[in-house]
């Protein structure tokens, strides 16, 4: 089973991201902890890890390039999940290394196309199938009309029915 390590000091949204990954056949492993991320990774050996960017202590930005620079994770797709929305985050994401980001709200057909994207990319980058140059994951972004309506808690009291509506 593929393993995801989710990184976010919300825990509703980590329950939320944990429920949609499960849901969907992965094996998440949460923590609200960002400098408890690399000793985690290193006892669960995840194929997968998504980051929160906007995180107390340790950012998502700094995590990420301490991720890249450990043996245990260097190779790992590592995607943002953030609401976070800067001029220079794509600039930002390139100098951290993350591969991906998904802009909230999105739903869990979003979520579940970027982790396999992430992942796919990665796995094209390590095989090195061709000399070409990858080209730069795409952002999965919300529609304008979704991104501009206020961020919602989401509690769930009965079981989700439409996977794709955007709920982060």
């Amino acid at each position: 089973m593929t393993s995801v390590l989710v990184v976010d000091d919300e825990r509703e949204t980590l329950e939320i991201l944990g429920l949609f990954l499960e849901l969907s056949g992965y094996k998440p492993c949460t923590t609200l902890n960002s400098e408890d991320a690399i000793a985690l990774a290193e006892a669960e050996r995840p194929d997968c890890v998504l980051l929160d960017v906007m995180m107390p202590g340790l950012n998502g930005f700094d995590l990420c390039k301490m991720m890249r620079s450990h043996p245990t994770t260097t190779d790992l797709p590592i995607m943002f999940v953030t609401a976070y929305a800067p001029m220079d985050l794509e600039e930002r994401r390139r100098e951290a290394g993350a591969d991906l980001v998904l802009m909230k709200p999105f739903g869990m057909d979003n979520l579940i196309r970027a982790v396999e994207e992430v992942m796919d990319l990665r796995a094209s980058r390590s095989r090195k199938l061709d000399s070409k140059p990858l080209p730069e994951p795409a952002f999965a972004r919300p529609s304008p009309a979704v991104a501009a309506l206020p961020a919602l808690t989401v509690r769930q009291t009965s079981p989700l029915k439409d996977t794709s509506a955007p709920i982060m």
